[in-house]
């Protein structure tokens, strides 16, 4: 796992690819989240080429309660470079506030929606077996 303060790339998982993501409201966090979006694009990038394949993405969020507006411009950019490597982003975890974020960020972006879970479990199961999860999506 590589690891930055407040945020995380679990690279061991072949089947998807997990993230976690803290709070982004400091110009440390900032700085920390700008290094982390370089290593999540390289880590989809290398997994699409050896796939062949789009990657399933899943973030944890349980640890984001805020986020400097510079944050959302970094997620929206990262999403937008990547969206033709990435297939479903699932996170779980998130606050209805950081729900609503996600949608506003997709909308901003221009990319497709992110599917929202209560647990880790549910979240990677919708990964796993897109056809199963319909719109079983929740919010807490």
């Amino acid at each position: 796992m590589t690891e930055v303060p407040h945020f995380a790339i679990d690279a061991d998982d072949d089947e998807v690819l997990s993230l976690s993501l803290g709070n982004m409201r400091t110009d440390e966090e900032i700085a920390r989240l700008t290094e982390w979006a370089s290593d999540v694009s390289a880590e989809v990038q290398r997994r699409f080429m050896a796939r062949s394949a789009r990657v399933p993405i899943l973030v944890d969020a349980s640890h984001v309660a805020s986020y400097l507006p510079k944050a959302f411009t970094l997620l929206s950019e990262l999403l937008q470079k990547e969206d033709a490597r990435v297939d479903t982003v699932a996170i779980f975890g998130a606050s209805p506030f950081i729900v609503t974020a996600a949608d506003m960020l997709v909308a901003f972006a221009g990319t497709r929606p992110i599917q929202s879970f209560k647990t880790k479990e549910e979240a990677r199961a919708a990964l796993l077996n897109p056809a199963q999860s319909g719109d079983d999506s929740t919010t807490q």
